[in-house]
């Protein structure tokens, strides 16, 4: 039965009602016998009273309370840490879940036949119903670290998160990718990977993000996998082609239109996480400075260019959060 398989973890800060939603989402689905568990990250909202008045709905749920924040990052790596059921799904507080004919990855993980099930993300490209090796996946599928490093889509065999990987994951933290690691080595490793038939998440839409910071990230925790055409194929999602101009405009329109605050610094940071790992990046980068260091016009222009790209292409204008 998925109970004895699957162990599913919330970790949420501050955000009661998102929390809500998603455990009422889970309370009304295939998963609502298996153990769940909300990692609360000291928060001072109603949280805890949310997570109360579940008690009593779902069979097997536990609500860890800290005291002090530990932050997001180890937040997550304490839930892989804390697993013990074969398989391990970590949620986030706020997506939407489609828990409709599910039929199909609860079976694999009854069957224990494979080590990662990705869960499928509307906007994301993995082929339904494939089961293959998660190399061949990462190397042919045009946005494999994308999806991946969003924190829902994947669920693992919990042995497979060892100690090595923790480890890192701790290592990486400081990036905000702590789940970095673990997503290349899936890839490295090339494990038995199942994708899901039907699109199953729907990504929050309440928590804006300041772009700087997850770039430079994401281009830290490129720089240390040790597998360079994994490391290369993980680069190309984010900086390849025209891509990389693209994020540099969303970066300087976004930071400045909402006057961010430490935006020079971050963008220091930025240049030199580029430089680091490629030299062609980092020239990017550098011919990018004079519109990121303050010509009088170009917060408006660029925010316009960027827009407009947004509207022509049919894509959502992203939320904003003024700076993490």
């Amino acid at each position: 039965m998925i109970q004895d398989r699957l162990e599913i973890f919330i970790f949420t800060y501050q955000r009661a009602e998102l929390l809500g939603r998603a455990l009422e989402q889970l309370a009304a689905s295939p998963f609502r016998e298996c153990r769940i568990t909300v990692m609360d990250n000291a928060s001072k909202d109603a949280t805890q009273e949310i997570c109360q008045s579940f008690q009593d709905r779902l069979p097997d749920f536990r609500a860890e309370h800290r005291n002090k924040n530990v932050g997001c990052s180890a937040n997550y790596l304490l839930c892989a840490e804390w697993s013990r059921k074969p398989y391990t799904w970590i949620l986030c507080d706020d997506d939407q879940f489609d828990f409709e004919n599910c039929e199909d990855w609860i079976e694999r993980m009854e069957d224990g036949d494979v080590d990662l099930i990705s869960i499928g993300i509307r906007g994301h490209q993995m082929p339904a119903g494939a089961t293959e090796s998660a190399r061949k996946l990462a190397l042919t599928i045009p946005d494999y670290f994308l999806c991946h490093c969003f924190v829902p889509s994947l669920i693992f065999r919990t042995d497979l998160f060892d100690s090595r990987l923790l480890t890192a994951g701790y290592h990486n933290a400081e990036t905000d990718y702590p789940h970095f690691p673990f997503v290349a080595e899936t890839a490295i490793q090339g494990w038995r990977m199942y994708v899901t038939q039907r699109k199953v998440i729907d990504k929050g839409k309440n928590a804006g993000y300041a772009p700087v910071r997850p770039l430079t990230g994401w281009l830290r925790s490129c720089a240390k996998v040790e597998d360079r055409e994994i490391q290369r194929k993980a680069v190309k999602e984010v900086c390849g082609g025209l891509q990389w101009i693209k994020n540099m405009l969303y970066v300087v329109a976004m930071e400045k239109r909402h006057k961010a605050p430490d935006f020079k610094r971050d963008w220091k940071n930025l240049k030199s996480a580029a430089w680091k790992l490629s030299p062609w990046l980092g020239l990017q980068s550098a011919l990018m400075s004079p519109l990121a260091w303050g010509i009088p016009w170009t917060d408006q222009a660029l925010w316009r260019l960027y827009t407009w790209y947004r509207k022509r292409s049919g894509q959502p204008l992203p939320e904003y959060d003024g700076g993490r």
